[in-house]
């Protein structure tokens, strides 16, 4: 195979800033002030555990429309892509910001929770044993599903045509050193532990009025490591970085691809029509099984899972020779 090259475009995508605050800190008040940069134009705001923006119009100069959703990760996901596709009415880019992330893996945590515990329940049934009490452990099937809808969320946000904005809340933690807990304590952003590597840029915002850009991703700039910037605005970073007279573009995440036919459901089936043909909880198993070989997306197997539970839960029919 002859080897493949080409030259870098040397074009700097978009950036995408976490802004990691502590209580109070204002990382809303950021976003609001963002809005009324001269180099957006339209910004959209999807809130999720964070009270709704409305006040925040009084802000000079801010101009924002909120993205409303249902509350699933499903229509988030959703309502994220269509707004990377809305097309843009001049030169200026549109800004998106979620506020904030620290909800959205909250969120997902929960549900794969509530499916594991759903799961061990539908377990103990079957084997005529006591139901467990409390949080299981989450299985691999659990992390695998909340992480590919993370996946899936986060690069819609990264492959923004246009800057973006992610909050996270910042919370003091205590140091374990060889899995003991010790004295000291450090910031950190409640997510995913792999947040910080997926954008472009952390602020931190410890106290009100403080900030501190811990990570700066651009060739141009010189970085050594986290510094102060006293009265930071995104409007003032994104003209540090040369947004506006800058060539910027979408970004591009060079990743692996594992082989889709082992990844994807590429059986055609209907799984939830067959369902709908099970009269017997064992079958209703073995369907829910087989369609997690197969892949099948997690909303599908969640409907397998509440049929063969209410099939289970039904009573039983006995007839006689």
């Amino acid at each position: 195979m002859p080897l493949r090259t080409e030259r870098p475009t040397g074009v700097m995508p978009y950036p995408t800033t976490i802004l990691a605050g502590a209580k109070g800190t204002g990382k809303t008040f950021q976003i609001a002030k963002a809005s009324a940069s001269p180099l957006v134009d339209r910004t959209f705001v999807l809130t999720l555990g964070e009270e709704r923006p409305d006040a925040f119009l009084a802000v000079e100069g801010a101009r924002f429309e909120m993205v409303v959703h249902d509350g699933t990760i499903q229509d988030i996901i959703e309502q994220v892509r269509e707004v990377r596709e809305v097309e843009r009415r001049d030169d200026r880019p549109h800004l998106f910001a979620l506020d904030s992330v620290t909800a959205i893996w909250n969120l997902l945590l929960e549900q794969g929770q509530t499916a594991a515990n759903r799961r061990a329940q539908l377990q103990a049934q079957r084997q005529r044993a006591a139901a467990p009490t409390g949080n299981v452990k989450l299985e691999g099937q659990d992390w695998d599903a909340l992480r590919r809808d993370w996946g899936t969320l986060l690069n819609l946000v990264r492959t923004m045509n246009g800057p973006s904005i992610l909050t996270a809340r910042l919370e003091e933690a205590l140091v374990t050193t060889g899995g003991e807990m010790t004295t000291e304590k450090v910031w950190r952003m409640r997510a995913d532990p792999n947040l910080g590597y997926e954008v472009t840029s952390v602020v931190e915002m410890s106290r009100r009025g403080e900030f501190t850009l811990t990570k700066h991703n651009d060739p141009l700039a010189l970085f050594a490591g986290a510094s102060s910037w006293p009265d930071f605005t995104m409007h003032a970073y994104w003209a540090d970085m040369g947004l506006g007279h800058r060539e910027f573009t979408t970004r591009t995440v060079e990743s692996g691809h594992v082989d889709p036919s082992l990844r994807e459901d590429a059986t055609g089936r209907d799984w939830v029509a067959e369902m709908a043909g099970v009269t017997k909880s064992g079958a209703a198993r073995l369907l829910i099984a087989t369609a997690r070989g197969a892949n099948a997306d997690s909303g599908t197997i969640a409907q397998l899972e509440a049929a063969a539970a209410a099939l289970e839960q039904a009573p039983q029919t006995v007839t006689s020779e």
